[in-house]
């Protein structure tokens, strides 16, 4: 039972990426509150939204649809990624929409502050519980995997969960240490894309300019479509180039609407 080490150079990434993932988070919360006096409601209220609204409600769906066409829609690149866009889009931004329409603005706290706030919850359990949870594992798998106290774990499987576990630490071994790196980055544009877009539905839910909500949910459809496209047909860096340019935008477009001074709107 010979299982490969994992680089050094992979570890480092991973500890990179776990920073990534909650650090950023903390400092952007931290420097809301000082700067901007924002809310923790906001935080407390967009992490709550992400949790039911993502790993309850969208996975019951997930459950239903895949139980009915999982064959059909697993086997299509195309089908997998229209379905799994639009399903992300209109859980995640009519989630959003409701809550800050709902409990924010009828508590006079839908301001563009907390909007801000609100996206950091959001998209900061996002990064801790998809990557952050996800590094701490393979961290500690590592550690054991090169320390050689996996064996004794291994050894007390059967035969046929011995043979899963070996190639899921096979790929953790073999999997090039650029991967690991890159696992943060990502993680760190999809909640930069999170604040960006929480800017688009304050607009909507404060102002009842439905036309941002619209907007928000084509951009997150967009990019969660064609991520998952260039997943599949170009190397990773070049894919993780092509979705730093969609935040780029996303951010600039969100930048220029907060700080868009617009007589007698008050926010």
């Amino acid at each position: 039972m010979t299982i490969p080490q994992v680089p050094v150079s992979s570890i480092i990434g991973m500890i990179f990426s776990l920073i990534l993932c909650i650090g950023v988070p903390v400092l952007a919360c931290l420097f809301l509150r000082k700067k901007c006096h924002a809310e923790i409601s906001g935080l407390l209220l967009g992490a709550l939204t992400f949790i039911v609204a993502t790993m309850v409600l969208e996975q019951m769906l997930h459950t239903v649809v895949f139980m009915a066409a999982g064959e059909i829609i697993n086997n299509n690149i195309w089908l997998y990624a229209l379905y799994g866009a639009a399903a992300a889009a209109v859980f995640e931004e009519c989630a959003r929409y409701f809550v800050m329409k709902r409990f924010l603005q009828r508590r006079n706290q839908l301001t563009r502050e907390n909007a801000l706030m609100y996206g950091v919850g959001h998209g900061g359990i996002e990064a801790i519980l998809v990557t952050g949870f996800a590094y701490v594992n393979n961290i500690i798998t590592s550690y054991l995997i090169n320390s050689g106290g996996i064996t004794a774990n291994l050894e007390a499987l059967d035969e046929a969960n011995r043979a899963l576990a070996l190639q899921s630490l096979e790929v953790l071994g073999n999997t090039d240490s650029l991967m690991f790196y890159l696992g943060g980055i990502e993680r760190v544009l999809a909640f930069a894309l999170q604040i960006a877009l929480s800017v688009l539905v304050y607009r909507a839910a404060k102002l009842g300019q439905r036309q941002y909500l619209i907007l928000a949910l084509a951009i997150h459809f967009g990019v969660n479509f064609i991520t998952v496209l260039l997943a599949q047909y170009l190397p990773v860096a070049a894919a993780e180039l092509i979705l730093l340019v969609m935040v780029a935008g996303a951010a600039w477009f969100a930048y220029r609407l907060y700080h868009q001074a617009e007589e007698g709107a008050g926010i």
